[in-house]
């Protein structure tokens, strides 16, 4: 009788994992995307507005502040903090605009990792403002090293 009862508490315990493992992997997957593809938009380098190419078409855009500060650089910008960006409310807002997404911050990583995962998400249209005109310039010019020969 001992071994019997033994025997349901383990037989309970594999129910309760079973049940466990079959939710979690039911979960819904929120990425839309695969890396490659996510990837492959990223390496286009389109997805960068300069301050010449807002200029004057700012009411294209749908200007989302991702910085923790209070003060913003734009007039009608929507203050969304990164750490706040999945929200659902949030996802539906940025669902729910006609116009082109355009992320900002003051630092360039921040809107580049929220271009990542709104990109993924399927969000079409999403832009990272860029203070400079070419965010990648090279501070050094290669120089050969004069010692080296060919053998």
């Amino acid at each position: 009788m001992k071994q019997l009862k033994n025997l349901k508490f383990v037989l309970l315990m594999l129910l309760v994992i079973l049940i466990l493992v079959i939710v979690k992997t039911s979960g819904k997957n929120r990425f839309k995307q695969d890396a490659r593809e996510t990837i492959e938009a990223a390496e286009s380098n389109n997805f960068q507005v300069t301050t010449k190419e807002l200029k004057g078409n700012e009411n294209q855009y749908l200007i989302v502040d991702l910085t923790e500060s209070d003060s913003t650089p734009f007039e009608n910008s929507v203050k969304i903090p990164f750490v706040k960006l999945l929200e659902e409310s949030t996802l539906q807002k940025l669902k729910a605009t006609e116009n082109k997404i355009l992320l900002v911050s003051d630092d360039n990583s921040v809107a580049a990792k929220a271009w990542v995962i709104l990109n993924q998400l399927d969000f079409k249209n999403v832009f990272v403002f860029s203070h400079e005109e070419n965010a990648e310039v090279l501070k050094y010019e290669f120089q050969p090293d004069t010692a080296a020969t060919i053998e």
